[in-house]
């Protein structure tokens, strides 16, 4: 088990590193999503199948 564990770290720091470059874009859809917000505006998020699963994973995320 906590081979396992070790594991799934190990490839979550990999994932991680692999994404960094996108720490800016984050940066800024995050500012974009408060501001919307704020401002009186709205999120909306879609998706098809798995995109829909992970929308709908993304929304609970944001309300909870």
């Amino acid at each position: 088990m906590l081979r396992t564990l070790i594991d799934n770290l190990a490839e979550h720091h990999e994932v991680m590193k692999g994404v960094a470059f996108l720490e800016h874009d984050i940066d800024y859809l995050v500012d974009r999503m408060k501001s919307s917000i704020y401002g009186g505006g709205k999120i909306m998020i879609a998706g098809n199948g798995g995109s829909a699963a992970d929308a709908q994973h993304f929304a609970a995320e944001l309300v909870g």
